[in-house]
């Protein structure tokens, strides 16, 4: 989770999230200004489009980010830290899978679930084996 939004977050994220030759897509906001040292870096003005002549947006994260915060109001309520990267996973292959049927994405989960190792970090979930951890009391929508 990137805590501040300025080039120095920036920067880091890509440099430890983004293969060196991944295409970056950024607005216009000053925190993404130094990214082209490090990738190739598309950028989209909104104050003049919301894409390029050649079709970049970043309609797709945004609407991702606000799945994420529509979940966090409507399913969740609150977010800890410690699983915030599984709450993402889970909403990202829901966005994967949202054009299957159900009887697709319940097979495709039943055929990869006794491929997976036992989770140690759920192990005795249940019985209270839950170490403390940061909630994340996001702002409502």
């Amino acid at each position: 989770m990137i805590y501040d939004e300025d080039s120095d977050a920036a920067w880091a994220a890509a440099r430890d999230h983004a293969l060196r030759t991944a295409r970056l897509f950024a607005d216009e906001h000053k925190s993404y200004d130094h990214l082209t040292g490090l990738n190739k870096l598309e950028r989209v003005n909104h104050s003049k489009a919301y894409q390029t002549k050649d079709g970049t947006n970043t309609n797709q994260v945004e609407s991702f980010f606000s799945r994420v915060q529509r979940a966090y109001v409507g399913i969740h309520h609150r977010f800890s830290l410690k699983y915030f990267d599984w709450y993402v996973a889970d909403l990202a292959w829901r966005e994967d899978v949202r054009r299957n049927s159900n009887k697709n994405q319940f097979f495709e989960v039943l055929g990869r679930a006794p491929k997976r190792p036992t989770s140690r970090h759920l192990c005795g979930y249940w019985q209270g084996n839950k170490p403390p951890d940061l909630i994340w009391e996001g702002d409502s929508v």
